[in-house]
């Protein structure tokens, strides 16, 4: 992990962006694919999964407080287009989005309550607004709509990070925290290679190794600010 000094250089701030750069790669690009290819690839739920994905990864980097739910509803108010800060009923629309898409899919495999999600390019111009579906009002939600303002919001926090809206004392403190956290789920012990054919201890399992990858295989794994 790289020591962020001398705060607010421009040095500094190359350094946090590559950091945030390195942490969305996967997920901006997958997400370009799926828009790239939405004629053979007509879904929805990649992208609303990818996008909160993303939201998460953010939101631990740039805030402090709060409850991760908390975290990503304060982005969500703060860095989606304007339309996405505003109350729906007794909460904000951030922790319904959260609740009725993040949660529901995550747990359920599909979406909560009064929500409706479509790919229907006809159907963008309704992307947030509530519209009658199946005898109630539910609130559509168009999956790549939805992904194209996360990745104009990832432009915004960068621009953030530039003109010193964000903290950088913050990104430094939370950046050490959250690549302890990604590194739990990949330490061994002890953590280097193996010759195929060797079995070794991960967590309570033993597992045979097979040897190499090979070279066409790029992988996704966290890399950090490296």
């Amino acid at each position: 992990m790289q020591e962020f000094s001398e705060l607010n250089t421009e040095d500094t701030k190359k350094r946090i962006i590559r950091l945030l750069d390195n942490g969305l790669k996967y997920i901006l690009r997958d997400l370009s694919i799926l828009q790239d290819q939405s004629d053979t690839l007509p879904m929805s739920f990649p992208q609303i999964l990818l996008v909160f994905s993303g939201i998460e990864f953010i939101s631990a980097l740039i805030y402090s407080n709060g409850k991760n739910t908390d975290k990503v509803d304060q982005y969500i108010s703060e860095w989606m287009p304007a339309n996405y800060n505003r109350k729906e009923g007794k909460t904000t629309l951030g922790r319904f989005l959260y609740d009725s898409l993040r949660s529901g899919l995550a747990h359920y495999g599909n979406v909560k309550g009064d929500i409706v999600v479509d790919h229907d390019e006809e159907a963008r111009i309704h992307h947030l607004q509530w519209v009658p579906y199946k005898g109630r009002y539910r609130l559509f939600i168009h999956g790549n709509v939805f992904a194209r303002h996360f990745e104009d919001s990832v432009k915004e926090v960068k621009k953030g990070i530039t003109n010193n809206t964000i903290s950088i004392m913050d990104i430094q403190s939370n950046s050490e925290r959250l690549e302890k956290e990604l590194e739990k789920s990949t330490r061994r012990e002890p953590n280097n290679s193996y010759p195929s054919g060797i079995s070794h201890e991960v967590g309570r399992r033993n597992i045979l190794s097979q040897g190499s990858l090979p070279d066409t295989t790029k992988g996704t794994t966290y890399e950090g600010g490296n």
